[in-house]
Formats: structure tokens, sequence, C-alpha cells
């Protein structure tokens, strides 16, 4: 039996989790992707620290990764870690998933607090660098797949993880519902009101937005109040007040808890239903009946809607926030490795397949993505087409930054805007977040 087995869960007091992680991890059981590609109740992956040690060269080595993505997104991971065993005699990799909606984060920091992390996992732009200081991450610049990245990959001077993917967070929106209203997609924020208030009169519903762990309302939060700030001409000094509290954050945000509160008001967000739905799963279930004109999440959804609703004729549009739709993006879904494993040159094995050009793109196409290689091809579904045309244009900004150093603007819109949702002024939201800020900026 192994360690993680044979251990149970201690909670422990993590020094370098997330400041607002928003959520607790949930009692439920873990899925992993066995060899065969298939789900399965957790089961033994790993060997004791004993048999580690003492296996021989010729003895198969199990390793494992953790990471968010889980049942249909996480398919095609399932395809390639097959693939990588069948190639890798030597090599027996298994993966395990936690949604972030179920508190990834949380189960993450816990395992690598108590010795029982993986030898691979999930990181992102804000959790990579205080678990690197931490010692929990392997720096890997001297890995050659890091030159074919199309872009700077690197985290204070460091290669922290591999990125799989450029992703964006939009407006899925049903173009069947639309044309039966004889409606257009909406560009700006004044015919998005329009397109909402017609569907509502139709006796449909305008968004769903879900948000149990408050993404749904912090995509608009964002987009609105941080979008003008990366393209302002002076944006890294901007960036680099907003850090340091010298400009606040909640002033910035206003905007987008003024829009979330207006779509309240004018019913066409549901504050109950989004508090109580995510934005995965439980947001696609309602979107494919097809009485929803928009619904708000990621790309790599796109998927589960289709499986969902076959027929259902959609597409993966930009939020429309002001005079033009943007998108928020994000080179993520880094896979790093344990600073602590036994198995890092098994598991740099691994990172060497799956940053394969040819295995980038299988990747990429599975996700509904957007390809991190130069030399990379990214989706080309027609539903992303709106969205892939305005990443084209630059009409996009990060919702995860790993320049900020104090806080998380990401975790903090969320879980202020599901405070808003909750009930609270746009004017309390404001000011606790701008004092959440002060008090992690003196706890530094």
């Amino acid at each position: 039996m192994s360690m993680k087995k044979m251990l149970s869960i201690v909670l422990v007091l993590v020094l370098v989790g997330v400041l607002f992680a928003g959520c607790t991890p949930k009692e439920e059981p873990v899925t992993q992707a066995n060899g065969n590609g298939g789900e399965s109740e957790q089961t033994n992956t790993t060997q004791t620290e004993t048999e580690q040690d003492t296996a021989s060269d010729s003895e198969v080595k199990e390793i494992t990764m953790f990471g968010f993505k889980t049942a249909s997104e996480a398919e095609v991971i399932e395809t390639l870690i097959e693939k990588f065993n069948a190639e890798n005699a030597d090599i027996n990799l298994t993966y395990e998933g936690v949604a972030n909606a179920s508190g990834y984060q949380d189960v993450l920091n816990t395992r690598l607090a108590s010795g029982q992390g993986d030898d691979l996992f999930f990181g992102n732009g804000t959790n990579i660098l205080p678990l690197y200081e931490a010692g929990y991450v392997l720096a890997l610049n001297d890995m050659e797949v890091v030159d074919n990245y199309a872009s700077d990959i690197s985290i204070n001077g460091n290669v922290l993880g591999l990125p799989n993917e450029k992703s964006v967070f939009a407006m899925y929106t049903n173009q069947d519902l639309l044309d039966e209203l004889g409606l257009e997609v909406p560009k700006t924020y004044e015919e998005f009101l329009s397109v909402c208030e017609k569907v509502q009169q139709a006796g449909k519903i305008s968004v769903v937005a879900g948000s149990k762990d408050g993404t749904g309302a912090a995509l608009f939060i964002t987009a609105k109040g941080l979008y003008p700030v990366y393209k302002d001409a002076d944006a890294s000094t901007r960036l680099q007040a907003l850090d340091k509290g010298e400009e606040k954050l909640g002033e910035v945000l206003r905007p987008g808890f003024e829009m979330v509160q207006e779509l309240m008001d004018k019913e066409y967000i549901d504050p109950l239903e989004a508090l109580v739905m995510n934005a995965g799963p439980d947001s696609v279930g309602q979107f494919a009946s097809g009485e929803v004109a928009f619904m708000l999440t990621g790309n790599w959804m796109v998927k589960a809607v289709k499986e969902a609703a076959p027929e259902l004729n959609f597409t993966l549009e930009g939020l429309p926030i002001g005079q033009e739709p943007v998108v928020l993006s994000n080179t993520g879904v880094f896979i790093c490795v344990n600073a602590n494993s036994k198995n890092q040159e098994a598991a740099k094995r691994f990172l060497e397949f799956m940053l394969t050009t040819e295995n980038q793109n299988t990747y990429v196409q599975g996700q509904s993505a957007f390809t991190v290689l130069k030399d990379g091809t990214s989706t080309d579904i027609k539903e992303v087409a709106p969205v892939a045309q305005l990443l084209k244009e630059g009409k996009d900004a990060p919702w995860v930054n790993a320049s900020f150093a104090n806080y998380n603007p990401w975790a903090l819109a969320k879980e202020y805007g599901a405070n808003v949702l909750g009930g609270a002024t746009v004017d309390e939201a404001v000011e606790e977040l701008d004092q959440a800020i002060e008090i992690a900026i003196e706890l530094k």
C-alpha cells in the first residue's frame, strides 16, 4: 500500500497557500486517470520511500501527476499519458484531478506541506512563485523546450513550470437563440444590455454566470477594471503602484462591481442561482438546454458543451464590457516538478514528451485552446474563431499576473464579486477589498 493511502490527510497550516483561496477542500472522491485512459476511484499509485530507495534500475518507476483538469477536460491528458507510458516501458505515470472549484489549491498545499506531494503538479502564475520560495518547485531553466516557447515563461528569472496552453475566459453565445429572436451578437456594453432585455422579454435566460467560487462575476469585474490598466501607455508603472497599494485596486475594480450590480438589478443575472453554480459543468448543463443566451466560462468547456448539446450552434465571443469586446487570457496550466521528488528525471522525461510540437498540438486541440510554442498550432474549430481574432488583435488582458507579489487580484475579484452577488453593496466590496490588501502588504 502506498504512503498516500497509509496516511490520513492532516489539516496543516500552509504558509504558501494563495492568500485569498476562496474555498476549502471538499471530501469527495478524487478521480484518477489510469493507464488505460479511464477514470477510477483513487488507487495505489506510488511506491514508499523505502521501495523507491531500493528499487533497481530495471524496475518500472511509478510517478504521479496532480492537476485541476477533470472530467472531459482531462480526456486528452489521459490519452497522452497512455501514449507516454507505451513509449516509456520503464515509467508508469498516473494522474489525479480535483477541480479548482472543489479545492484543488488547498489539497495541493496540504499534500506538499505534509511531504506527500506528487512528482508533477499543476500550477499557475500566482501560486508557483510562493511554492518555489517554500522549496516545493524545481527550476527548469536547463530544459531545451524552453527555447521553443513563443514568449518568455520565466518568473523572476527562473522557469518554474512549463505551460501547456494559452487559454481564454470569454462569453459563450447561443447563436440559435439569437437567430430565433432576430438579434445580433452584442459587441458593446449597451448592445449587450439591449440583447439581454429582449431575451428576458421572450421568457428566456440572459446570462449564466456560475460563481460558486466567484468566477462568473469575476470575469466582468476583472475585464472591466483591469483591461484599461493593462492597455495603459504606462501599464508597468500602474501595475507596480497597484501591487504596492499606492493605487487602490478596489477603485480600479469599482466599474466592474457596478456592472455586476446593474446586471443583477435588471435581473439579467440571478445572484442566488449564480452562487450555487460553478462555472464548469453546472453552467454547461444549463446553457445546453438552449434556453440561455450567454454563459461566462473558459474555452476548455467547448467540448463539454458539444457533448451536452450536439445540435446547439454556439460561438465563443469577447466580453462586451465597453465599446469593444475583449477576452481575459492566460498562458497557464503550468506543469511543475516537485523539488522534493525522488523521480525528477522521470518527471522531466514526461515534460519533454508533453511539450514536443506534435503532442502539444494534440493537447491544445483537445482543450480548444491556443498554442504556446513557436512552431505550434492553435485550435481551428469554428466555435472559437471570434476569440482567436481578438487575441490576434491584442484585445486581451491576463486574468492572472505573476508581477503581483503582494496579493492576487483575480482571487480578490472572485471573493468580493461573490460578496456583491450575496448582497454586499459595491461600496462595501471596494472598501473591504482595499482593507484586505492593506493587511496583506503589512504582513509581507
